[in-house]
């Protein structure tokens, strides 16, 4: 990928790394993912082990902590 590649990439994702971390479901959270955001990366919460409800609690926690970009 050329440097304008990656410059592309970064500003499509709102991020200022190219870091991203995975969506670890059963394991990450939120607290995770609000802190990989806010030195500029891209956050994720791996939702797959949990109903609607509990995505929601975990976005609504991410938020709390975090302004940056989520997954």
């Amino acid at each position: 990928m050329t440097l304008d590649g990656s410059a592309h990439l970064l500003e499509l994702l709102d991020i200022q790394w190219p870091i991203i971390q995975a969506p670890m479901a059963g394991t990450g959270t939120p607290a995770l993912a609000a802190a990989v955001s806010n030195v500029g990366g891209l956050g994720s919460l791996g939702v797959g082990t949990t109903n609607a409800e509990g995505a929601r609690k975990m976005i609504a926690a991410f938020r709390a902590l975090s302004a940056g970009s989520l997954i």
